[in-house]
């Protein structure tokens, strides 16, 4: 390893050989084969921790940004800055000061627009940070619709499918993220307006697409996929998807559900930090089995200047699928 807890320097390395042999050979041996070391911590030097900023941003939504400092490994308490002061901008424009809220939490009435650049610096005793994003255009599900088909993947599941269109932007570059979720109702309420005790489930997704498996590098379930528009040609995209009913609810016959689909567009900061954030939670969560090598770290993209964190922007489209089958 290059570093030893990311935020810490190496020790130094002592070794040290206790046994005295009559026989020089076999004291060559043993010493080569009974070397011990450990790390000198009274060396160690801690590293000022950075400030790390959460901001996500969407249309016609108020700006709302999170200021906290970063954490050393293992400690999982959370320091946020309550007093800190920030400019927002807006088109390279000044715009007004985010208000204080409480655990770190800043906003402003604001609410962005696509195609709108916009920008915050961030004063906090002698640090300065800065990040900007543009808000992308919306793109929207043409159509879907459910498939009565079932399949099984390599690991056993059984999975419904459905389809979906989309029109790409021809005129800028798109990153997109799809979710998919079910609502459960019963079954004599199903076709009323109202639904009671409605519960909403992630559900594990994946695709056989290119588009999808060249960013995702596999075809294995997943909460969100992940693809972009230079895999594919077409302005007019179809899309065939795999989804698992997680959970034992909508085994029973007397529920029926509804299928939520999601279609995200993202920034391109935001895009590989959900990507990499999204490989973070499969090392952590998942076994060897499942991911190759959960040794690797794995290193967040950020687009904070002098921090850490995020300042992204996102819209997003949805449908509602009923299940007749």
């Amino acid at each position: 390893m290059k570093k030893f807890f990311n935020n810490q320097q190496p020790g130094t390395l002592i070794s040290s050989v206790l046994v005295i042999f009559r026989q020089p050979i076999l004291l060559f041996y043993i010493y080569l084969c009974s070397c011990n070391s450990r790390i000198d911590f009274d060396n160690y030097i801690l590293k000022e921790p950075k400030l790390v900023i959460f901001g996500y941003l969407t249309e016609d939504s108020i700006i709302s940004v999170n200021l906290s400092k970063s954490c050393p490994l293992y400690d999982t308490s959370y320091i946020f800055i309550d007093n800190a002061y920030i400019e927002l901008f807006e088109n390279e424009n000044y715009a007004g000061i985010l208000n204080k809220l409480n655990n770190g939490n800043y906003d402003s009435d604001i609410k962005p627009k696509i195609g709108n650049k916009y920008g915050i610096i961030v004063n906090y005793n002698k640090s300065q940070l800065s990040a900007e994003c543009v808000i992308p255009s919306k793109v929207m599900i043409d159509t879907a619709y459910l498939l009565p088909t079932k399949i099984y993947d390599i690991q056993g599941y059984k999975l419904s499918q459905f389809i979906f269109t989309m029109t790409d932007n021809e005129n800028e570059k798109n990153f997109y993220m799809l979710k998919v979720k079910f609502s459960i109702f019963p079954n004599n309420i199903i076709e009323s307006l109202y639904y009671p005790d409605t519960t909403y489930v992630n559900a594990g997704i994946s695709s056989f697409d290119y588009s999808i498996i060249e960013e995702m590098n596999d075809n294995k379930l997943s909460a969100s996929l992940f693809f972009t528009d230079s895999t594919f040609k077409e302005k007019k995209k179809e899309f065939l998807i795999n989804y698992f009913l997680i959970t034992d609810q909508f085994t029973n016959n007397s529920n029926k559900y509804m299928l939520h689909i999601y279609l995200y567009s993202l920034s391109k900061d935001l895009y590989f930090f959900k990507k990499k954030l999204f490989k973070y939670y499969l090392t952590k969560n998942y076994s060897a089995d499942d991911l190759g090598n959960p040794i690797e770290p794995v290193i967040l993209n950020t687009n904070i200047t002098n921090g850490y964190g995020i300042f992204g922007a996102y819209t997003v489209d949805s449908i509602t699928l009923k299940n007749n089958f």
